[in-house]
Order: structure tokens, then C-alpha cells, then sequence
């Protein structure tokens, strides 16, 4: 997405791209990930997780990571995100959530071989490049090791 200059004074300003969060909308997040109950087992205490006075998580474990991207992150950025930004991460955690099930349909697995090919497309347009490295383009074979 091209980001246009604007001129206010003698300086110029790059306006805020559109997967950037204001301080509401971290709080906003944050307040949200906060307030997440979860049956006693399923995962770490996410009140304990999240610093509001910072807008930071931490302490998270790598189950925490994987609850959080499988199911709280698409719940909790349905209205903070512009649409086309939120329904790529959502469909990232889609993947995810399908991907690292208990039982795998077989059949499935060129359908989210295809659907991952696209939704990094995507990610590409949304996210600056440093975002999007080789890490993320990994998740193409994930499938075809399956």
C-alpha cells in the first residue's frame, strides 16, 4: 500500500499504516485479552499475561502462543483492524487452528496448501516486508509434510 506524504508546516508526515494500533485501540486489545476466561487447565491465567499499564503480553509460554493465535487473536481484532488486515490474520489463525488439530483430514490438506499460498499473498500487502521473511513462508510445506 502506498503510503502519500503530508506536508503540515515545513515538515512532511507518513500517515500510519493500516495494521498500526493507536494507544485506544492497544488498550482496547489488551483489555480484551485481559478479560478472557478459560476453563482451568486450557491454558495459563491471560489476566496474568497482559500488561495494560505497558500494552505488552508477557511471560507467555508457547501453549500460551498457540491459544492465543488459534482462538483469542480472530476474536479479539474483529473490530480494532481494518477489514482487510483482519481477515488476513484470521485466516492465518484458521490455518493454524486446522492445521494443528487432534485429527487432520487428508483431504483437506491441498485445500489448506492452497488457502495458505493465498493468505501470505496477502500478508505481503498488508505488513511492511521485514514482517513477512522466510519463517512465514514456511508454513507453505507444513502441508506437504503432512
Amino acid at each position: 500500500m502506498l503510503l502519500a506524504t503530508t506536508k503540515k508546516g515545513e515538515r512532511q508526515y507518513l500517515p500510519l499504516s493500516t495494521h498500526t494500533l493507536s494507544r485506544k485501540k492497544k488498550i482496547v486489545f489488551c483489555k480484551f485479552l485481559q478479560g478472557v476466561k478459560v476453563p482451568k487447565g486450557y491454558s495459563s491465567n491471560t489476566k496474568n499475561l497482559v500488561s495494560v499499564k505497558y500494552l505488552k503480553l508477557k511471560g507467555l509460554k508457547s501453549y500460551d502462543c498457540q491459544v492465543l493465535m488459534e482462538h483469542l487473536l480472530s476474536i479479539g481484532i474483529r473490530f480494532i483492524l481494518p477489514k482487510m488486515v483482519r481477515w488476513t490474520i484470521i485466516k492465518l489463525c484458521y490455518f493454524f487452528k486446522a492445521f494443528c488439530s487432534k485429527v487432520i483430514d487428508i483431504g483437506k490438506l491441498q485445500t489448506l496448501e492452497r488457502e495458505i499460498i493465498v493468505t501470505l499473498c496477502e500478508l505481503e500487502m498488508c505488513f511492511p516486508p521485514s514482517l513477512v521473511d522466510i519463517m512465514v513462508h514456511f508454513t507453505i510445506n507444513l502441508a506437504k509434510e503432512t
